[in-house]
């Protein structure tokens, strides 16, 4: 498996978010955080934010997020 080239993709700087998408995990905060570091960063930074939801309102949430990177223009980095 260590051979095959789908496992041998080279990626760029990556940050990673592992929490349930819910309010207290406080996802937009650090989604301005990204906003605010990503010019200090090398161009291909990603920042990834995995988890899951436990309802409705969890899911709204994440909707949110991904309109929010969307309007700060991060679409590209997260």
């Amino acid at each position: 498996m260590d051979n095959d080239p789908k496992f041998i993709a080279k990626r760029g700087p990556t940050m990673m978010s592992f929490a349930q998408f819910r309010p207290e995990k406080n996802h937009v905060e650090q989604l301005k955080i990204w906003k605010d570091a990503l010019p200090r960063l090398p161009q291909d930074a990603t920042f990834y934010m995995v988890g899951g939801t436990r309802g409705e309102a969890d899911l709204e949430l994440l909707n949110n997020l991904k309109q929010m990177a969307i309007d700060l223009n991060l679409k590209d980095s997260v």
